[in-house]
């Protein structure tokens, strides 16, 4: 009897996807990888709780060996061109069809993976009757299908928070290239710097992706993201104003581009380089920045966070809200941002303040204004009242909802 249980209906070809290799290699996954899983994460919430009592993030002192060595990555091959970007993470909204549907579309030609992060469980999919780690699902199930003489597989990581991550990675991929019968290296990673952590471990992190990583990337949302994420409780020197303001010419911004492009320049990657030393404190400069917040601006953030969870609800995984692409990772930033402002009750300009009242009200006049647009839906009315209610607890709650992407999925069937 398999230890595996796929839980989610029954999908037009998933039996191409869902084999009985493919699930035994899921089920291995969680037997070796697992627990090692448990303890990033709560490595995670420690880091966390450091903060909240005011550690200040800097660069890891036992790893500055490593930055300051004379090493290079493995770099870009003669297979390391522009591939079609398949986000099983933030552009697509997880339903068992589409999941499904995205694994079958990743067999037909060379794609770009990022799935899932480590955070997230697969509800459709159970190993020992518990829902399996999605990341573990979606790796899984990829290398699985990938055959050994079409395009080498390639994954950007994601939303990764420590080196050490980065090694449960490396050594899953290692495993899974013996497991499978393919030689070191074949699955290579394009390395997303999403997170204020991963800033400050970018050495570290190709360090430990050394034999592999052909590219290091910027993540300007989920990046903003992490760092309303991580300092949601520190005061308003980390508040951030509204994202429209925000572009590369801020000064912690720049300073994070700096940090990637000497990076790569001198681990083998590429690119122009730069002569800037970028430190700690430029990284976390925020307060360069005016705190502008506009009632247009609050308006807007809370239209985008509210139309885009009723999107991802109904399937749609990227949204065209205001004439503009959204995706998870926009949605989340606004969300945090408005639970943020309201926290430290930001004035508007003109001095109102924001408060749970102000942010309620603005969602409510929100949810009117979709009310017609999705009232002649399938369960338009349900899914706008769930998306509404998401957004309410997300940003008027005492506690911080570290992925709203957690009770959305949970809420979804």
């Amino acid at each position: 009897m398999s230890r595996a249980k796929v839980l989610g209906a029954p999908v037009d070809g998933a039996g191409e996807v869902l084999t009985p290799a493919a699930l035994a290699l899921v089920v291995e996954l969680h037997d070796r990888f697992a627990l090692r899983r448990e303890h990033l994460l709560a490595e995670r919430q420690r880091r966390q709780d450091m903060v909240a009592v005011g550690e200040p993030l800097d660069f890891l002192p036992e790893t500055a060996a490593i930055r300051a060595g004379d090493w290079q990555v493995v770099g870009p091959g003669a297979d390391a061109g522009p591939r079609p970007l398949l986000d099983l993470s933030g552009g697509i909204s997880p339903t068992w069809p589409t999941l499904v549907a995205a694994q079958r579309s990743a067999q037909a030609g060379p794609v770009l993976l990022r799935p899932r992060g480590l955070h997230l469980t697969e509800k459709h999919l159970t190993v020992d009757g518990d829902p399996a780690v999605a990341a573990f699902v979606d790796v899984g199930l990829h290398l699985a299908g990938a055959g050994p003489d079409g395009p080498a597989p390639r994954l950007a990581l994601p939303m990764l928070e420590s080196h050490l991550e980065a090694r449960l990675w490396a050594d899953l991929l290692t495993w899974i290239e013996g497991a499978l019968g393919r030689p070191a290296g074949w699955v290579t990673v394009t390395v997303p710097i999403e997170t204020i952590w991963a800033a400050f471990e970018t050495d570290e992190l190709l360090h430990e992706l050394r034999d592999r990583a052909v590219a290091l990337s910027p993540a300007w949302c989920d990046y903003l993201f992490s760092l309303v994420k991580t300092f949601r409780g520190a005061g308003t020197e980390y508040v951030l104003p509204q994202r429209d303001t925000l572009d590369g010419s801020a000064p912690f911004l720049q300073a994070y581009s700096d940090l990637l492009a000497a990076t790569a320049a001198r681990r083998g990657l590429g690119g122009p380089g730069s002569e800037a030393v970028v430190t700690g404190k430029d990284l976390l400069d925020i307060r360069s920045v005016p705190l502008t917040v506009t009632a247009d601006g609050l308006r807007s953030t809370v239209e985008v966070a509210l139309e885009y969870l009723v999107n991802w609800l109904s399937g749609t995984g990227v949204a065209t809200i205001a004439g503009h692409p959204v995706d998870l990772a926009t949605a989340e930033l606004c969300r945090s941002q408005l639970w943020q402002w309201r926290r430290n009750r930001v004035a508007l300009e003109g001095g109102r303040r924001i408060t749970g009242y102000l942010v309620v009200s603005e969602l409510d006049e929100a949810t009117e204004r979709l009310a017609d647009g999705w009232a002649d839906r399938p369960g338009g009315r349900e899914l706008l009242a769930g998306a509404r209610n998401l957004v309410y607890d997300a940003t008027t709650a005492l506690r911080f909802t570290d992925f709203i992407s957690v009770p959305a999925y949970e809420s979804m069937p």
